[in-house]
């Protein structure tokens, strides 16, 4: 176990979903996670967070308000946020939702429930 002090945005309008994702990274040594209920919300943490204040979005795809698709396009498009990494977060394991997370901006896409592994191999991928 070793702590990692990259901070991860994990962004989900379900409580225990959020709860569920920063358990599983804090047990995988990512303690440093701070949450959204949805992409507007998201989108606005970002905007008034300096650059690498994230190294990390974990966004569920599938939100009332502004959902992870359009939260994705957002960061996208400011100057500041635009590499930061996004990971989308769905409970459909279909290839044409994944594939619209991917042409939205998203980085990669994992299925809920989120498999541990796939989980460890991404923050692997985004964060070092």
């Amino acid at each position: 176990y070793q702590r990692r002090v990259h901070g991860i945005l994990v962004v989900d309008d379900v409580y225990l979903n959020r709860l569920l994702v920063c358990e599983k990274l804090e047990l995988l040594g990512y303690p440093n996670t701070d949450t959204a209920e949805d992409g507007r919300q998201c989108v606005e943490i970002l905007m008034q967070s300096p650059p690498g204040k994230y190294r990390l979005v974990l966004m569920d795809v599938a939100m009332p308000v502004m959902d992870g698709r359009e939260a994705t396009r957002a960061i996208r498009s400011s100057v500041a946020h635009c590499d930061l990494p996004v990971v989308g977060l769905t409970a459909h394991g279909l290839f044409t939702e994944h594939q619209e997370c991917l042409e939205a901006g998203m980085n990669h896409v994992l299925t809920k429930p989120l498999d541990t592994e796939a989980l460890k191999q991404v923050l692997f991928m985004f964060c070092g």
